[in-house]
């Protein structure tokens, strides 16, 4: 293990330990096992098909994304590369987002730069997405907001989060979309390293490929449509193992809260650099409870308990199946390595 490896690990364990720390203050732990001993777990697991449809949508998106690359794909292969990124993120944080596109790459017989940069605009995608759904939780709801995340204001929001993203996105587009690219790499890598700009040449197109949905307006709303589906499938899910939970507060959550509490989740997701989020999407689902509908912490803690176990418990069971039924085409760990996802 170098070195960047283990300051990585050292600021993971330290952000989980605190994010265990803030959310177990006040908790009565035999009260939160009781609350989950007595959950109506059919109710709960009513909720399994959204959560399992909200990947398939997620799936479905993605090969609207590759739609423009004329690369023929298939609905089993994106689903399974889907849920086996979101198992692997269970357990290395963010290693799904390299997995994902090399699995179906492999799969699907196109470059993983592809793949890899077909994914990047689904993150730029998502990220505007909570962007914009923050933005709608700070107008219409700004006492409820501030509450749950102090540190969010709108300036913070804009300078920490929308400038970075419209940076990245205005850099990418002048790089891949215009002759910038390609000139940097013909003038100040070419001279030097003529093998090395030949292989930059080559993942620029690949990488073009990829975000080709850019140039592609006629297919924008079918993104928004495919977007709005996928997250009414995340919040729904909240809300039903909200009315499986045995106290009242739980109850009077609206619909409108629990998609006010998945913006709130959805912040902790994005940040956390724990496996599977862990730590971190309890806290932000137990603050966001106590807010919203006036729960206890201990109550809190026990709704973010079962759901996070719903939503990447399942990840995790299905990723795994996946990856066995992949097996069988040649997807295996040992083929799994470094060099191989950089091919």
């Amino acid at each position: 293990m170098n070195g960047r490896s283990i300051v990585r690990v050292l600021i993971g364990t330290s952000i989980l330990v605190v994010a265990v720390w803030f959310m177990m203050r006040g908790v009565d732990l035999s009260a939160m096992f009781d609350i989950l001993k007595h959950a109506d777990l059919v109710i709960a697991a009513s909720c399994i098909p959204l959560v399992i449809g909200s990947h398939l949508m997620r799936a479905i998106r993605w090969r609207t994304l590759l739609r423009p690359t004329n690369h023929v794909t298939h609905l089993s292969t994106a689903f399974n590369s889907v849920m086996i990124g979101y198992a692997a993120n269970t357990i290395v944080p963010r290693s799904g987002e390299l997995i994902r596109p090399w699995v179906f790459a492999r799969r699907e017989g196109m470059p993983v730069a592809t793949a890899m940069s077909s994914v990047l605009v689904e993150r730029v995608i998502d990220v505007l997405t909570l962007l914009l759904a923050i933005a709608l939780v700070m107008v219409l709801a700004p006492g409820r907001f501030s509450e749950i995340l102090p540190g969010f204001t709108p300036s913070m929001v804009a300078t920490r989060l929308a400038l970075p993203i419209g940076l990245l996105v205005v850099v990418l587009s002048l790089i891949v979309f215009t002759p910038l690219g390609i000139a940097i790499v013909h003038r100040v890598i070419r001279p030097m390293f003529s093998g090395l700009a030949e292989k930059l040449e080559k993942i620029l197109t690949t990488v073009r490929e990829g975000m080709s949905i850019i140039g592609q307006p006629r297919l924008y709303a079918r993104l928004v449509l495919e977007t709005v589906i996928i997250w009414v499938l995340y919040a729904l899910p909240l809300w039903i193992i909200m009315q499986s939970l045995p106290f009242l507060s739980a109850h009077t959550i609206t619909m409108v809260d629990a998609a006010i509490m998945l913006v709130i989740i959805s912040v902790g997701v994005t940040i956390a650099p724990t496996p599977g989020a862990l730590g971190v999407y309890q806290s932000f689902a137990q603050t966001a409870l106590v807010v919203l509908a006036g729960a206890t912490p201990t109550e809190g803690l026990a709704f973010g308990m079962l759901a996070w176990t719903v939503n990447y418990g399942l990840a995790f069971v299905v990723g795994a199946i996946c990856w066995l039924i992949e097996s069988r085409n040649g997807i295996t760990f040992r083929s799994l390595s470094s060099k191989s996802l950089a091919h």
